[in-house]
């Protein structure tokens, strides 16, 4: 019985807090070049949600000209197995001069679902900070799977 009872509050509580966003975080991936991660949740206002949004940032120290990200959603069995695109959103993109000041873009991406399905579903983005048409930044990352 007092396995049971530690093991349904144990769930309570992760399930809670796949339903609260995240709290922001920051990091690098070039000099220069950062993201940061400002909503991620699971549960959105109008039910069973993926939700992920991310701001990618040019440095003014840098010489991008063009700021771009790529998203797409996936999905794999819940009992496992390798994740699988189901979905994929146009590029967004900013292009500016280079000029000493720092440049962001920010992109949101939702994808609903229903409880009991029997698929796991996340957001992919692909940020990436451009001179030109040289890459000059590139990194993947990823929402928490629901």
């Amino acid at each position: 019985m007092r396995q049971r009872l530690v093991l349904g509050w144990t769930v309570a509580v992760l399930l809670i807090a796949l339903m609260l966003p995240v709290a922001t975080s920051a990091a690098s991936y070039g000099t220069g070049y950062n993201y940061k991660v400002t909503h991620m949740w699971c549960y959105g206002q109008n039910g069973p949600q993926v939700g992920f949004e991310v701001k990618n940032t040019a440095a003014g120290t840098t010489d991008a000209t063009r700021l771009t990200i790529d998203s797409w959603a996936e999905r794999r069995p819940a009992s496992g197995g390798s994740w699988a695109t189901f979905r994929t959103w146009p590029q967004e993109s900013r292009s500016f001069a280079i000029n000493g000041t720092k440049h962001s873009l920010k992109v949101f991406r939702g994808v609903d679902y229903h409880n009991g399905s029997p698929w796991q579903r996340r957001v992919a983005m692909r940020l990436r900070g451009w001179h030109n048409s040289t890459v000059r930044a590139s990194t993947t990352i990823y929402s928490n799977a629901c």
